[in-house]
């Protein structure tokens, strides 16, 4: 959530520096109006992939008999690495192994985070 946040931070602030309009408070305001909703909706879409795929796991493994033939144990594996503060480190001027590591991961990973494939800077 911390690297969506980020991602969001920094589409609102080049949305209101392209318009040129950094410096009136009214068009800061009129830009988080507009793209507050429009995040919301995004991550609630997402939110609701996730419960769905979720639900249908549990749901099916619920329907299998359990204690008959054949009965299986389901394994889960889920893997998640926290590249955002490695990131940051990199960002103040790190260059560790690391470093080269997760840029190299974002960069390949951005066409599948965001349509256009615009990573987050």
């Amino acid at each position: 959530m911390a690297r969506l946040a980020e991602w969001q931070g920094n589409l609102l602030r080049r949305t209101i520096a392209d318009a040129g309009d950094s410096t009136d408070p009214d068009a800061v305001v009129r830009a988080v109006e507009q793209l507050v909703p429009v995040f919301e909706q995004l991550q609630s879409y997402a939110w609701r992939r996730h419960l769905a795929v979720t639900a249908g796991r549990i749901l099916s493994g619920m329907a299998r008999p359990v204690g008959g033939e054949g009965d299986e144990e389901s394994v889960l594996v889920v893997g998640f690495a926290d590249i955002a503060s490695a990131s940051r480190r990199c960002r103040g001027g790190s260059r560790t192994p690391s470093c080269g590591r997760c840029s190299s991961a974002s960069r390949r990973c951005a066409p599948t985070w965001w349509p256009g494939g615009a990573a987050a800077s």
